[in-house]
Parts: C-alpha cells; structure tokens; sequence
C-alpha cells in the first residue's frame, strides 16, 4: 500500500509541471478504491445503456495475431481491472491533477487556484483517509498473518466498508471535480494517454498538465489485437470491471491507445484528441425476467468490443456506480458482484480468465476458472502474498503450466502472449 498511497499524495505537493509519473510495482490496494460488500445495492435493471463507438481505420491486423477461430478451444471471456492491470500505475492521481488543472483554468477567473485546490485535496481527502485506514489495520483481528482461509480473508475486505464509504464521501465533498461533465473526464483521459514530455520527439504544446501520463503496460495493445481476432464468431469477449471514479476516463484513456495500435506510429496529443471521435448512442436494452442484470456500457473500438463496468462522476460532484447501482463500485466484494454480473450480461457460459493487480481484485480471481496478477515484482506485490498466505501457487506464465494452474503471474500482457496460457486453456477445456 506504501507504494500507491505515496504516489498518490504527491499530489498535494503542487507543482505546476507535476513529475512524471513512471513505471511503479503492483501495490496492496489503489488509493481509495474498495474492498467490501454491497450485498443489497443492486436495483432492477435499467432500460438503456450506451454504446460508445470509437472509429478507427489504419493496418490491418497482423498476421502473427491474426489467428484463425478454431473449433477444438472453448469460448473464452477475458475480464480486466484497470489501475494497476490495464495502466503501469495507478492513474487516480492523473484524473485528480486533470480536474484540479482545468478546474483552476476556468473562466473568467477561476475561484481557486491549482495549487490551491490540490492542498485542500491533501488534507480533506487523502490524510484522512489514510488515517482511518491505519487506525482500522492496527484494531483489526485477526492480524495479516493469521489469516488463512479465503473466509477469513474476505471478512476483513468487507469489513473495510465503512473506511471505503467515508472516503467516497470526502471525495464528493471536494470542489476539485465539481462542474465537469462526461466529455471532459473522456478528454482528460485522452490526454493523459497522449501527453508528451520535454523528451519526446515532436512533443507539442498542450493546455492541460504537461507531464501526468497514462501508460499501458507492454503488449495490451497486441493483447487487444489477439482479442479482436476472433471476436466476429464469439469466441474472445473481454470485459473491464473497475473501481476508478469515471468510466468515461477509462474510455479516453483506451480510445487513444487503441487508435495508437491500429496506426503503429506516433500521434501527437493535438491529433489524437481530434482524431478520436466519441459518439453516444443510447439503445434499448430488455432485460430477461430471470436475469435481473442491468445494461452495461459497451467500448467498440475498430471491431474490439469491450464490455465496462466502473464509476461515474456527476458535477455536482457525486461518485454514482455503473448502471443500475445505487451505491459506487468500491469494495472486493463489489468487484465479484460487477465480474458476475458482466459475465451474465454477456451470457457466457465458457471458461472465464480475470487479471488484476490488487486485493480488490482477490475474489474476482477467485472466481474465474484462471486468474492472472499483473505485477512488475512478484516479491513486492501483496495480492500475490495474500494467494500464497491462503495457500495457493502462484508461478510465472512462462513456467510448464499442463494442466493450466488456476493462478500464475506476468510482468505485463506481452509475457502473457508469449506463454500462450489462454491458448492452453482453451484447449485444454476442450
């Protein structure tokens, strides 16, 4: 946790070109993202959802990841996390210094400055939560090391709610996101992704934070590639379940990436933000009697069909869950329940894989057929501890994994191409 919880307070040390955010190691838990239950918050299901389509053209896949559907593997669905899986670090603190920038930048003058904004941010928001996570892990029992089950385990994540809830609540109560709507949290996110620094060849001149930067990890955009080849028969669906604040930050952040996997060459901040077009198109969803699971969001980019499930931010500001949600996705036990209900939502039926970093993402790996923890350092990351303390394996995606082990570990999604584990899956499932 020492790892995120730092990275994510420097963002109270104002600077106006913030330090660049590099590659950290998998941490415990992203800052105040969730671990808890919300056994009764789900409501009937919503009529509409929305479609977010992403035109893109450019190469053709390639052949080497263009494989052909086979009939001898099993359908797979692929669920993901985002901070921490999809991203190299968490990017809370990039959408917070977005809004704290443009927040300051409004006009005609703007009622409180950057600087000032994110110290108000420090001490309202990020020490007390801190605080009331210390206080709550110095009186929890029983202690990290006595916890040996997967009941006990999940017991103490549950009991983690009201720490979660309190923070939500500082959060909402922060004038840093007041006033922003969905396309602003998409432009952040496209920002984020294509920010340039002093560094870079042909960096251009941008009007928001100069260096807070979104990066992917090695091969998400090849991963995306491998997915999309097989898509048309329904073979690979994937799935994002997050507890970020704003899927619409989600979606700038991958609208952009994936519009850099299809050209393979450099697009500057300016073009990328106007070349990636975002459409809403709102559809009427039926939901089957039987199947009480709300309509989700759905990202198509260039024949990639990802299904997102995460937060939303209003202006006033209030943190609002996906749809059909009364309460916001913030909790483990949230996560399960959002992996369950995309999973019906999508009415697979096949093997399912979910990648995660974090402990908040502990019961979704739980409760797929393979889970996989994305970390930069197996020794330093706490949610490969955790499975290892329950009394699990968790060995390297390149290790002889026959018969496919149900937890294994990768760097990033190039590691996990390479390894062919989900290839193996499926086959083996056959």
């Amino acid at each position: 946790m020492a790892a995120r919880i730092s990275q994510l307070a420097s963002v109270s040390q104002y600077n106006p070109v913030p330090p660049l955010l590099a590659t950290t190691t998998s941490s415990p838990t992203h800052h105040l993202q969730r671990k808890s239950s919300i056994s009764s918050t789900i409501s009937p299901p919503s009529k509409r959802h929305q479609v977010i389509e992403i035109p893109l053209s450019g190469a053709s896949i390639p052949t080497t990841l263009h494989n052909s559907p086979n009939p001898f593997m099993s359908p797979l669905l692929v669920v993901l996390d985002f901070d921490g899986t999809i991203t190299q670090q968490d990017s809370l603190d990039t959408l917070t210094r977005f809004a704290a920038h443009y927040n300051a930048a409004k006009e005609p003058e703007p009622a409180v400055s950057e600087s000032a904004l994110l110290d108000d941010w420090n001490i309202s928001v990020i020490e007390p939560y801190l605080q009331d996570l210390a206080k709550f892990e110095d009186e929890y029992t029983p202690i990290k090391q006595d916890r040996t089950t997967w009941e006990e385990e999940k017991t103490y994540l549950d009991s983690l709610r009201t720490v979660e809830e309190s923070s939500v609540k500082r959060v909402e109560a922060s004038p840093i996101f007041k006033g922003f709507g969905d396309d602003d949290y998409r432009r952040f996110g496209r920002e984020a992704a294509t920010t340039t620094t002093a560094d870079d060849e042909g960096a251009s001149e941008k009007s928001g934070p100069t260096n807070p930067t979104v990066r992917l990890r090695p091969g998400f955009n090849d991963f995306l590639l491998w997915a999309a080849a097989s898509q048309s028969q329904q073979q690979r669906k994937l799935g994002l379940v997050s507890v970020n604040w704003s899927r619409h930050f989600i979606e700038g952040v991958l609208g952009v990436q994936s519009h850099h996997t299809r050209r393979r060459d450099r697009i500057e901040a300016a073009a990328a933000a106007n070349e990636v077009n975002f459409e809403d198109i709102s559809q009427t969803a039926t939901a089957e009697e039987d199947n009480p699971t709300p309509p989700v969001s759905k990202l198509g980019v260039d024949g990639i069909e990802l299904t997102l499930l995460a937060n939303h931010i209003t202006p006033e500001p209030r943190i609002n869950g996906p749809p059909g949600w009364q309460k916001p996705l913030t909790t483990a036990d949230d996560k399960a329940k959002a992996f369950e209900q995309l999973r019906g939502s999508l009415k697979h039926s096949g093997l399912v894989v979910y990648m995660g970093d974090s402990k908040t993402d502990l019961l979704c790996l739980r409760d797929a057929d393979l889970g996989l923890i994305l970390a930069d350092d197996p020794d330093q990351s706490s949610l490969i501890a955790t499975l290892q303390r329950l009394g699990n394996q968790v060995p390297h995606v390149h290790q002889d994994l026959r018969p496919v082990t149900k937890y294994a570990w990768a760097r990033d999604f190039t590691e996990i191409l390479e390894s062919k584990i989900l290839s193996k899956l499926a086959v083996d499932a056959v």
